[in-house]
């Protein structure tokens, strides 16, 4: 799932989706309500500073 870099969307949104499928089960499983899921996404920062560092 989240085990190499993701590129695409497709790709991303699948990978989402199928965390959190498995989170809601969990929380099914333990009788647990939850109200709201917030997934936040961030791009690689050491991708960037590698990338600035060969140009420069």
């Amino acid at each position: 799932m989240f085990g190499h870099r993701l590129k695409d969307l497709p790709s991303i949104r699948e990978a989402v989706t199928s965390y959190c499928t498995g989170a809601a089960e969990k929380l099914r499983a333990q009788q647990s309500v939850c109200h709201q899921i917030r997934v936040s996404i961030r791009t690689g920062c050491l991708t960037l500073m590698k990338r600035n560092t060969q140009t420069a």
